[in-house]
């Protein structure tokens, strides 16, 4: 399992598949699975040229990382045969927002959240 790289949440994951013989009239396939085990989604990649098949649709979820295994469908026992892959990819979560600054005292009411600053420290309530 690869997980030196990683990829945002909510980034696109690029899947990739490269047929050693060339051909681009395959159905080529990623299943995509959580960090334990569910299937997230099904996808099918498309034929660039020269047998390489991609895709970069399936969003990175908020999870530890995920799996995605690409196939060639449609084979039949006079086919060539094609090897089944997969990598996965570790989640980099999104860095939280940064913190607000205010001046102490001060009482900011809008429609529906109120904020009250303490000295450094800021409350959030919702009203």
């Amino acid at each position: 399992m690869e997980l030196k790289n990683g990829i945002p949440v909510g980034e696109r994951v690029p899947l990739v598949a490269q047929l050693h013989d060339g051909l681009v009239n395959k159905k080529v396939t990623a299943r995509i699975y959580g960090s334990n085990g569910e299937l997230l989604e099904t996808l099918t990649l498309a034929s660039a040229e020269k047998g390489l098949y991609i895709s970069s649709e399936y969003k990175m979820p908020d999870a530890f990382w995920v799996t995605a295994v690409v196939e060639v469908e449609g084979l039949d026992s006079l086919e060539q045969e094609y090897a089944i892959v997969s990598k996965t990819f570790r989640a980099i979560p999104k860095p939280p927002p940064p913190p607000t600054k205010a001046v102490k005292g001060f009482l900011i009411k809008t429609r529906d959240v109120e904020k009250i600053f303490k000295g450094d420290l800021v409350e959030t309530c919702t009203i």
